[in-house]
C-alpha cells in the first residue's frame, strides 16, 4: 500500500529535476554568448530557460500517463513506437507554441505571431529538440519501471525461497519428532517386561519431555541453553534404560549458552552415539558433550567411547542423522561443518560448527 502522506515527493522531484535542467541550459547559452562576444543577460536567459523547463515539468505527468497507457513492450513495440513518435511531435509542438506565447506575454521576446508560416518555421527549428526530450522522459520512465519490476521479482523470489526453506525445515522437524517418539516408546515397551518400575518412571519423564517439545514446537532455532534443557530430559530417559552403563559429561562454555542452534539438533546425535556406540559395547559407556566458541563459530562435539565407526566407513544414516544434515544445509548452506569420525582413543566423535549468532528475544 502506497504512503499517501508523501504524495508530493514525485512532483517535487520532477520540478526540481527540470529546474536543474533549466539552470544548466541557461549556463550553456550564457557561456556561448560570452565567448562569441554577443550581448548576454544571465537573468534574462535564466528566466527564459526556467520557463522552458517548467513547461516540460508541467507536461511530464502527461508523458508519463501516455507511457503507461501505451507501453512499449516486446509484443506491441511495432505499433507503439510509431504512436509515441506521433505523440512526441504533438506534445513538443504544443510545448513550443505555449512557450513562445508565454515568452511574448512575459516580454522575453517579440509579439507572438499566429501566422501559419511563422508557426511552421518555429516548429521546424525547435520541435526536434522537444521530441528528443519527450523520448528521454520515456526512456527514464521505462528504465525506472524495469528496475522496480526487477527489484519486485527479486524480492518475491527471495520470499518464495525463504518460504520454501521454512516449509522444508518444518517437514524435516515433523519427521524427527515421531521418529524420536517411536524410539522412546519402543524402549518403554522393552522396560515394561524387564523392569516395570523403571518403565513407569520413564513414562513420567517422556510426558515431561513431550510437554517441553510442544512448548518449543514452533521454533526452528532455539538458544543452546534451551537445547541443553531438552537434551538433559532426554538423557534422563536414556539413563533409566541403561542405568549405570551410561554416564554423561558436559563441558559447556557459559558464554555460548545464548547462541542459536537448530531445535532438537543434539538429540539425534546423542541417540546415534547411544544406539550405535554405547549399546553395542560391554561395560560402562561415556558420552561427552562440549560447546565453545571457535573463530566466530559455535563448535559442538559429542564423543562416545563405543565401538566406533565401521572400518569400511560404510555409515548407514537413519532418519535422525539424515534430517540433521538436511536441516543444517537449509539453515546455514556452506557456512557449517558436520562430520562423524572415530575418537582418537575409542568410540566416535560427532563434531559440528555453525555461525555463532546470539539468540535474543526479538528473534523468537
Amino acid at each position: 500500500m502506497k504512503d499517501s502522506s508523501r504524495w508530493y515527493i514525485r512532483p517535487l522531484v520532477i520540478v526540481l529535476s527540470w529546474m536543474v535542467f533549466g539552470v544548466e541550459m541557461a549556463s550553456q547559452y550564457y557561456l556561448y554568448q560570452v565567448r562569441a562576444g554577443l550581448p548576454a543577460s544571465w537573468s534574462q536567459l535564466l528566466v527564459q530557460e526556467l520557463f522552458y523547463a517548467l513547461l516540460w515539468a508541467a507536461l511530464t505527468p502527461l508523458v508519463l500517463w501516455l507511457a503507461k497507457r501505451y507501453p512499449i513492450e516486446s509484443r506491441t513495440w511495432h505499433r507503439r513506437l510509431p504512436l509515441h513518435l506521433l505523440l512526441s511531435v504533438i506534445v513538443s509542438s504544443f510545448h513550443h507554441i505555449l512557450f513562445d506565447l508565454l515568452r511574448a506575454v512575459g516580454g522575453l521576446s517579440g509579439p507572438f505571431s499566429l501566422h501559419w508560416d511563422d508557426l511552421v518555421q518555429g516548429l521546424l527549428r525547435f520541435v526536434d529538440y522537444g521530441i528528443l526530450l519527450y523520448w528521454i522522459i520515456l526512456l527514464i520512465h521505462y528504465a525506472l519501471e524495469n528496475y522496480r519490476k526487477y527489484h519486485e521479482r527479486a524480492l518475491r523470489a527471495s520470499q518464495l525461497e525463504a518460504q520454501l526453506a521454512q516449509a522444508e525445515l518444518q517437514v524435516l522437524k515433523m519427521q524427527l519428532q515421531p521418529h524420536f517418539l517411536f524410539n522412546t516408546l519402543n524402549a518403554i515397551s522393552v522396560l515394561i517386561r524387564k523392569d516395570p518400575d523403571a518403565a513407569t518412571e520413564m513414562v513420567g519423564r517422556v510426558s515431561s519431555l513431550l510437554r517441553f517439545i510442544l512448548e518449543h514446537s514452533g521454533a526452528q532455532e532455539v538458544a543452546l541453553k534451551t537445547e541443553m534443557e531438552f537434551l538433559d530430559r532426554y538423557l534422563q530417559i536414556e539413563k533409566t534404560r541403561f542405568g549405570d552403563r551410561l554416564s554423561v559429561r558436559f563441558s559447556i562454555d557459559p558464554a555460548v549458552l545464548d547462541g542459536r542452534v537448530p531445535n532438537m539438533m543434539l538429540q539425534p546425535l546423542v541417540e546415534n552415539a547411544i544406539k550405535h556406540g554405547i549399546s553395542k559395547r560391554r561395560g560402562a559407556g561415556l558420552i561427552e558433550i562440549s560447546a565453545a566458541r571457535d573463530n566466530g563459530n559455535l563448535r559442538l562435539e559429542i564423543r562416545d567411547n563405543g565401538i566406533g565407526l565401521p572400518a569400511d566407513s560404510g555409515i548407514q544414516e537413519g532418519v535422525g542423522l539424515a534430517n540433521t544434515r538436511a536441516r543444517l544445509h537449509q539453515l546455514y548452506g556452506d557456512r557449517h561443518v558436520f562430520r562423524l569420525s572415530n575418537n582418537e582413543a575409542q568410540g566416535t566423535v560427532a563434531s559440528l560448527e555453525i555461525p555463532f549468532l546470539p539468540f535474543d528475544k526479538e528473534a523468537r
